[in-house]
């Protein structure tokens, strides 16, 4: 009796025999899960190398090419200047004119190459997605004193569709900050700046302006040629304000203007890709 009393009845095996098998096939499925996630890391560390290696010869290519470019760019520009220098009675007024252009835009020329010369040597982007208006409110709470103290008001206008591009949230946020302050720097008391988000294909646009500004200053006077109805950014600023922003808006494979009259005040616009809802996110660049 006593050894029958230690007998474990069948149903009891057989349950203990089911829960071991299932704890196989949970067994088996998890060590199939984890080789196909061991074969995805690999995959993706194989072609995030591959993306590293692009990326370094398209800078070595880009690199050398603006070295090449530059080269003619300041020769022309050099040798300009010489015989501007060297010929005032032998050169008509005509031609003086002539080589004027030519050393213009020779000094453009090479400015502009200085200038994605060195963006190329500029820390890396850490780039995410975000909806361009969310960080415009982020920057403009930054500087909501400021705006109290003059009573100015942002009146804020967005086209239909979607807004988000990839950039660097950090040095757009510093970009937008400086604009904001110094469109509260040119407002007057009480004023209305106007702010227009607009979408069109693939390029975000931002624009600001202020109708009664009578004068630039700040990053909006240092843009190259500023005061005219026709003034814009071409890529050739040198004061530090706005090149710090002019860089980050290139960066980001964006353009500026900056316009200005009497009669219409001052517009500033932006112009940035866009980021459909389908396209990739990259972490970093």
């Amino acid at each position: 009796m006593g050894e029958q009393s230690k007998l474990v009845p069948r149903s009891g095996v057989a349950g203990g025999l089911r829960e071991s098998e299932g704890l196989r096939r949970v067994n088996r499925e998890l060590r199939r899960r984890i080789g196909e996630l061991e074969r995805s890391v690999a995959d993706s560390k194989r072609e995030n190398r591959r993306i590293e290696a692009r990326r370094n010869i398209a800078l070595h290519l880009f690199s050398n090419g603006l070295h090449d470019l530059r080269t003619p760019a300041v020769c022309i520009r050099g040798y300009s200047k010489m015989i501007l220098a060297n010929a005032a009675s032998g050169v008509s007024g005509t031609e003086r004119e002539y080589l004027e252009t030519i050393l213009e835009n020779a000094h453009r020329s090479a400015t502009l190459l200085n200038n994605l010369a060195r963006l190329l040597s500029q820390p890396q982007l850490c780039l995410e997605s975000f909806d361009v208006r969310d960080l415009w409110q982020e920057s403009l709470e930054l500087l909501r004193l400021q705006a109290d103290a003059k009573s100015a008001k942002f009146i804020a206008r967005s086209s239909p569709g979607t807004f988000s591009m990839m950039g660097d949230r950090q040095e757009l946020l510093l970009v937008f900050y400086k604009l904001i302050e110094n469109a509260l720097a040119l407002a007057g008391h009480g004023a209305g700046i106007e702010v227009d988000f607009s979408r069109s294909e693939d390029m975000i646009g931002i624009r600001i302006a202020d109708p009664a500004a009578e004068e630039l200053s700040g990053i909006m006077k240092d843009a190259p040629g500023a005061g005219s109805a026709e003034s814009h950014s071409d890529g050739s600023g040198s004061a530090a304000n706005f090149q710090a922003v002019h860089d980050i808006v290139w960066q980001h494979g964006g353009t500026m203007a900056v316009m200005h009259s009497a009669e219409h005040g001052y517009i500033f616009t932006m112009k940035f890709p866009a980021m459909d809802a389908g396209d990739p996110v990259v972490e970093a660049l």
